[in-house]
Formats: C-alpha cells, sequence, structure tokens
C-alpha cells in the first residue's frame, strides 16, 4: 500500500496537469501509475493486485478488438458482479468506442431484457451467472450481436482472453485506433437507467464532459484517502463516477468487495481507509456497534467517553481514534471516511458515527447530475443538511413558498443532455439548462441545502394542506425506534359519507426484535405509538391508517425502497381485507 506522503505527492502531481478532458485522457494518465496497484480483488482469500500499467493495456487491447470487430459507434451493455474485468469492460468502451450501457443485476430477466431492447444494445458483457441462469435464451432472441463473457467462459460466450489476446496482438501489428476514437466533450459516454422508485426506468444520457467534471471536482475538492473499498454497484453512477473512476486518477487504491455477506470481514481483511456508502449502511454500522456495546456491557462507558470527547473536540482536541480504538478494529482499523449518499440519511446516525472518530461525507445528487450537486464534508456542526453546491454547480430553489421551500434544480457542466429516446421526459425534465430534479427543498442563509421531500410523492389533501411523506416518515422513525421500515403515502376514507384523502402508513417491524409477543400484539403497540405521535402533530398530518408489513420493502440495488411498490401492495391488501385505523 502507498504511504501516505507518496499518496499525497502524487494526487499533487496528477492535479497539476490540468482537469480531464475525457475518459481516454484518464486511462492515459492511470497509465503514468506504471506498475504501482491500483485494484485489488479477493478470490480463495488470496488478494489479486492489478497495476496501472495492466490496466490500461486491457482497456486498449479490449477496445482495439472491439473496434475490429465493428463496435465503433455502438451502444454496448454491461452485466455482472463488481469486479476488475467490470471496470476494465466500462473504461474500453467509454474511451472513445461507443457508449456503455450499465445494468442492474438485481432486476428481473424480462426487465433486463427490455432494457437491452430499449438502449438498443448491439452487444453485451455479462457474468456466466446472469448468462447461465436463463437470460440466455432472452439474447439468443435479442438484437444483440455478441454477447461476451466477464468472468469464467461460458458455453457460448466469447471468452474475455480471446478478445485480449486478438485486441494486443492488432497493437502490436501497429493498431492505434485507441488514440484516433474521435471524442468531443459532448459524445455519449453511457446511458445509465434510473431505478425506477416511482416510475419507468428512464436512460439518462452522460457525456464525457458531464463524468470528467465529476470526476476533476472530487479529485481536487474532496478530501479522500489513499485506500477505498467497492461496495456498491458499480453500475449505479454513485459508485462508478464517485468511488471508481475519481479514486483510479489520483491513484487511491479499490478494494473489490466479493460479497455483501463478507463486508465486514473484508474491511478486516483489506484494511480500507475510506468506503462510499448508501444510508442503510450507515444505520447498520451505528446500530451494530451499540448492539455490540449493550452486549459486553461498555455502552455506559462509552457514552461517557463520548461525552468527554465531544468536550475535548469544542477546544480543538480530537482523540476519538484512539478512544474508540476497539470499535475501529472492528472495521479494520484503518477506516476513516464514510462517503454517504443515494438517499436521505437520518442526521442521528451521522452524529453517532462522527462522535466515534468517523469522518462522515454526506452528498446529494443523482444520475442526471453524474452525480453529485452538492456535498457536505463538515457534518459535524451541518448534520441535518447535504451541503453546499458541488464544484461547478448552480442550485436554484424554483417558486418557493412562504417557508423557502421550492422544486430543486440544478444546472452545471455534470447535468445531463436528456434521456435516452425520450423526448416527451427530456422536455418534462429540463428547461433552459436547468435539470428540474423533482426534489422539493430550501437553502440555509449558510448556504446549504436541507432536503425536504419528493414532488412526485407530495400530498395534498382535501383541505389544500401540503404534506410531505418524507417528513412524517422521519418523525415516526425517530420517536418509534424499533420501525424497520416505512413508507408515508396518500390513501381514502369515507367520513360521514364522504371519500376524503387521508395520510397512511405501512410499517415494517421484525417480530424477532421482540420475544414473547403475538403478531397482534405488536401490531396493537405499533398502531398505539403512532396515535402518541399523532397527538404531537398538526391535525393534517397525522396517520389516519396503519397497516403493518409482514416482510421488509423491496428496493433497489442501492437500497432506495420502491414507493411505487409498496404503495401497489398497500392498496390490494387494504382493498382485499381492510385495517383497523390507526
Amino acid at each position: 500500500m502507498l504511504m501516505r506522503s507518496d499518496f499525497s505527492a502524487q494526487r499533487k502531481a496528477m492535479l497539476a496537469q490540468g482537469p480531464l478532458s475525457d475518459l481516454r485522457e484518464l486511462v492515459n494518465r492511470i497509465g503514468a501509475y506504471g506498475s504501482d496497484t491500483v485494484i485489488v480483488e479477493k478470490k480463495d482469500s488470496q488478494k489479486i493486485r492489478y497495476s496501472a500499467e495492466k490496466l490500461c493495456d486491457d482497456v486498449r487491447s479490449l477496445a482495439t478488438a472491439l473496434a475490429e470487430m465493428g463496435f465503433c459507434g455502438c451502444n454496448i451493455a454491461l452485466l455482472g458482479e463488481n469486479s476488475y474485468r467490470w471496470i476494465v469492460a466500462f473504461l474500453a468502451i467509454t474511451c472513445g468506442l461507443g457508449a456503455a450501457v450499465p445494468l442492474d443485476k438485481e432486476l428481473t430477466e424480462d426487465e433486463l431484457d427490455e432494457l437491452l431492447c430499449k438502449s438498443n444494445a448491439a452487444a453485451l458483457f455479462c457474468s456466466s451467472t446472469f448468462f447461465e441462469t436463463g437470460l440466455r435464451n432472452k439474447t439468443e432472441n435479442s438484437r444483440l450481436r455478441s454477447v461476451f463473457a466477464m468472468d469464467n467462459e461460458a458455453d457460448g460466450l466469447l471468452g474475455w482472453d480471446d478478445l485480449l489476446t486478438k485486441g494486443k496482438h492488432l497493437r502490436n501489428q501497429g493498431d492505434h485506433r485507441f488514440e484516433d476514437f474521435c471524442i468531443t466533450p459532448e459524445s455519449i459516454v453511457a446511458v445509465i437507467f434510473t431505478s425506477g422508485t416511482t416510475g419507468p426506468n428512464k436512460g439518462v444520457l452522460l457525456t464525457h464532459r458531464n463524468l470528467v467534471s465529476n470526476i476533476n471536482a472530487v479529485a481536487e475538492y474532496v478530501p479522500v484517502e489513499e485506500s477505498t473499498i467497492s461496495v456498491l454497484p458499480m453500475n449505479h453512477i454513485y459508485e462508478l463516477n464517485c468511488n471508481i473512476l475519481p479514486m483510479l486518477y489520483i491513484h487511491t487504491v479499490i478494494y473489490i468487495n466479493d460479497r455483501m455477506r463478507n463486508l465486514m470481514r473484508n474491511f478486516r481483511f483489506f484494511k480500507p481507509s475510506m468506503a462510499v456508502v448508501v444510508p442503510l449502511f450507515l444505520e447498520s454500522f451505528y446500530n451494530h456497534i451499540w448492539q455490540g456495546l449493550r452486549k459486553d456491557g461498555s455502552d455506559k462507558k462509552t457514552e461517557r467517553a463520548i461525552a468527554l470527547s465531544n468536550k475535548l473536540l469544542e477546544t480543538g482536541i480530537d482523540i476519538r481514534r484512539n478512544l474508540f480504538k476497539d470499535i475501529h478494529a472492528y472495521f479494520g482499523d484503518e477506516l476513516k471516511i464514510l462517503i454517504c449518499g443515494g438517499a436521505p440519511v437520518e442526521p442521528k446516525y451521522v452524529k453517532g458515527l462522527t462522535e466515534l472518530g468517523f469522518d462522515i461525507y454526506v452528498g446529494y445528487g443523482l444520475t442526471e447530475a453524474a452525480p453529485i450537486a452538492a456535498l457536505n464534508t463538515d457534518t459535524r456542526h451541518y448534520p441535518d443538511t447535504v451541503g453546499t453546491a458541488f464544484f461547478n454547480t448552480d442550485i436554484h430553489i424554483h417558486a418557493p413558498n412562504e417557508d423557502g421551500e421550492g422544486e430543486v434544480w440544478l444546472r452545471g457542466e455534470n447535468i445531463s443532455p436528456g434521456y435516452y429516446n425520450d423526448t416527451a421526459a427530456t422536455i418534462d425534465s429540463f428547461e433552459n439548462g436547468w435539470f428540474k430534479t423533482g426534489d422539493i427543498g430550501k437553502m440555509t442563509a449558510a448556504g446549504h441545502l436541507i432536503l425536504t421531500g419528493r414532488k412526485k410523492n407530495l400530498i395534498i389533501l382535501d383541505n389544500g394542506k401540503n404534506v410531505h411523506p418524507e417528513e412524517i416518515e422521519n418523525i415516526l422513525r425517530s420517536r418509534i425506534p424499533y420501525i424497520r421500515e416505512i413508507v408515508v403515502m396518500e390513501s381514502e376514507k369515507e367520513i360521514f359519507g364522504v371519500q376524503q384523502k387521508i395520510i397512511a402508513a405501512v410499517l415494517y417491524v421484525d417480530v424477532s426484535d421482540f420475544e414473547g409477543m403475538s403478531e397482534s400484539e405488536i401490531e396493537t403497540m405499533a398502531r398505539a405509538d403512532v396515535m402518541a405521535v399523532n397527538a404531537d402533530l398538526p391535525g393534517y398530518k397525522a396517520v389516519s391508517h396503519v397497516l403493518i408489513a409482514q416482510h421488509g420493502f423491496q428496493k433497489t440495488s442501492t437500497s432506495k425502497i420502491l414507493r411505487r411498490k409498496v404503495i401497489e401492495e398497500y392498496t390490494v391488501i387494504r382493498e382485499r381485507k381492510g385495517e383497523d385505523d390507526a
């Protein structure tokens, strides 16, 4: 591993060359690291290291082979687990050859087939795991001209090693197509489909300018460390362009987590100094830490230590990492920074982990912003905001109400030009260079952005009152800690013979958290606790109907709850059997 001084010097030298102009230049600059390790995988409990020169050689060779096969200017899809080869394939496609279409491995075969057709993909790089489990029949009837293996060669797939050998041979014979690919800042480099939490998937178009704008800003302005661990799916723009691409650029070594169930073990195996995560991880880390402290009886001692540490921090003395070294040992001793985004995060977890010695950065972004729009690197003082506008990004609160709340609009070099083959959605979401995010927020006097809800989720009651369901969800979760998951929504109820809009909530409570209580007793308790919270809310914000879910909610691969799925299930269940009011 690089020593900190070496890392800082190499980062400074790379940035001194000026900002990146496109992804091909990114690959060329990475090559300057030579034999230094840039990516590490875990296979059979061994660390498999990949050098900068191997990465760049493989990217150039793969791109050359694909060009020889006639894939210049094509959309090429990627489907597989996080891996070194996934990164190589993405870079080979996007260095001027064509546009990458990263696909979510959590989608069903029918959904994958739909997106392959929707994206007009000419080829697919696929893990044999997915190809052999049913995608084979789909691809045989699709428009795909070729399917390539990304891991072990599968019957019917063109081999990875054969492609690299073909490309190396061509380059040895003087083929310089990689450097001759035509690239402009506005060249489309990727089509990334949104997760569809509230509606159909849309293919977000991203250009070289969009991606390198974010990479340059992360490299220049975000305090990062010498190693990171890749946990989130690489097909998601948040992991791809906040972790993988910018960290390769500044020589932060990337460790690839092999399986989610091995994550905590891999923290100790790799000993990364930072990680990019979603709020669910922060919550899990926090809860796991305190469960362990309560189990061994050291929770009260830790609370006293936190109180002491907080007083010392006020005077500029930071002893958190020494004071809580046993906790840090659980994460491999080296973990310092957790960058959290992808969904709203509760300040409780940010504050709690910060007090234990972790630096938590909270970001706000969207696929259409490639992805960062705002970043908060001072969560100790501003735990309830997503920070200030990111470099080269303008934030505008459109049509604010009397409280300063309005739709968040974004403008900048990072903003997508629109949606793939979807003129109506593009016209609806973009206006005079501004992207209309659909998020509701307000700015503080210090220029920090506070998000309060989603425009599409807004509940407008019959009396004209507006209710942000996210606000009610946060209140209920903070007041009723045993709620694992919650979705607040609009519903209807007949009152005095008239159908009226009401606020409903679906709660997921894990019955295993309560020993000696039946499911009906837990449901009764939960409804009573919601009633108690209602007493402290304005009448129009009170939850009038509660449904207790028997299982966790469906989520995207980055752990966002699929609200539309929960609402659909709530509607079906209520129509089928009905529920008592809260």
